[in-house]
């Protein structure tokens, strides 16, 4: 396969994996969110019943068990044996990384 079309083909690859992630990130912050009305909203009557059942608030279990699929997906993406290509990882990106990038016009998408 020619090197340049390798190229295109991983980095497409890159940004469906960096779209993937985002999405991931997306969900979890409003499961999050939805986890945090029910709390607020829950009345002392449902307190009371899970207090004398001895049972906690129920906390998301999916964010701990998906870091594995998260750690794949955020691993350099290869095409036919051609150069590795860096996912960005929108959930790792940091405020200083961002600002570097837009100061230094290289910003590109921000998903």
């Amino acid at each position: 396969m020619q090197t340049w079309l390798v190229a295109i083909v991983g980095g497409a690859i890159g940004s469906v994996v960096t779209a993937l992630i985002a999405e991931y990130r997306d969900q979890e912050r409003q499961a999050q969110r939805d986890v945090a009305v029910v709390f607020q909203t829950e009345t002392w009557t449902h307190r009371f019943w899970r207090w004398s059942e001895g049972r906690p608030f129920p906390e998301l279990t999916a964010p701990g068990r998906a870091q594995r699929v998260l750690e794949v997906w955020r691993s350099a993406v290869t095409s036919h044996g051609g150069e590795p290509i860096e996912v960005v990882d929108p959930t790792r990106r940091t405020l200083e990384e961002t600002t570097t990038q837009v100061v230094a016009g290289v910003a590109g998408d921000f998903v």
